[in-house]
């Protein structure tokens, strides 16, 4: 890697987030967001690779772009940083249907759009960003990868890049380096490291060197991912005479509760914002 572009061991990062989900996504923002709030320090340089194709996580959209959330989906009453954060990109939330007795700050709600939008809207707004140097090219995967890499906020974001190792460096002075190694064989220099994504991955995907306690690496091995085992389906139609839910409503929690030979082990209206008077997609 040229002495000259980010990521090298002379110019090195300082900071790599590895995953690129709600929390990675929150983390590169708000490192980017530093020089705003303190325009007279040098802005953070850092990058975010993430292995899978898109971006986002746990929070995706259906296909067919309904804006039906298929991963995470509901804003709690007492989630105030998710609402600030909503907030905060423009963008705003609904009462889950069926929830509407109460009242705004004490219901259930939903982002319009779907969740994945806030993802989405994150990306742009970095994308607008002007970035942190003018004078210094940010590092582009020249591997096996890069026909299948896609870069998001000037470079400084990157999917289908699995890091597959981090390797603690020494450097001369005092200056303690780590060397983030991608599936492709390219490898970023960078004082810190975020791994924003669930333990058991880590555990599974990234070798460390030196190598993690055997403790810490038996509980990341046995750690559990909220909702990891949920398999979530969303029946979509498009017109019928009535709003279908409230018909099947009432006897919703009887047929589809969970137990033995039962299909699910919860149903509720996933009508999105933008639905007719019947509850049909427009």
């Amino acid at each position: 890697m040229n002495s000259d572009v980010e990521g090298s061991i002379e110019n090195p990062l300082d900071v790599i987030i590895v995953g690129g989900g709600l929390s990675g996504m929150v983390l590169a923002r708000n490192l980017s967001n530093k020089k705003k709030f303190y325009p007279r320090k040098k802005p953070i340089k850092w990058k975010l690779f993430e292995a899978n194709a898109n971006l986002g996580g746990r929070l995706q959209n259906d296909d067919s772009g309904n804006g039906i959330d298929l991963g995470g989906a509901w804003v709690w009453p007492d989630s105030t940083r998710m609402k600030n954060l909503v907030s905060s990109l423009g963008m705003e939330m609904f009462v889950q249907p069926g929830d509407e007795n109460r009242s705004y700050d004490g219901a259930t709600l939903r982002v319009v759009g779907g969740a994945a939008e806030v993802v989405k809207n994150i990306v742009s707004e970095l994308s607008n960003d002007d970035g942190w140097d003018d004078n210094v090219d940010s590092a582009k995967s020249n591997s096996s990868f890069q026909d299948t890499t896609t870069l998001f906020a000037n470079g400084r974001i990157e999917t289908n890049c699995p890091v597959v190792a981090c390797t603690q460096t020494a450097t001369s002075g005092t200056l303690s380096l780590v060397a983030v190694q991608l599936a492709s064989g390219q490898i970023f220099h960078t004082r810190h490291v975020c791994l924003a994504c669930p333990p058991k991955l880590i555990n599974m995907h990234i070798q460390f060197q030196p190598n993690l306690s055997s403790r810490k690496s038996r509980a990341m091995s046995d750690s559990n991912t909220w909702m990891a085992g949920v398999t979530k389906v969303a029946l979509v139609y498009h017109s019928f005479p009535t709003k279908i839910w409230k018909i099947i409503q009432k006897d919703a929690n009887d047929s589809m509760r969970a137990g033995a030979n039962r299909p699910a082990c919860q149903c509720y209206d996933a009508s999105p914002h933008n639905t007719g008077a019947d509850g049909s997609l427009n």
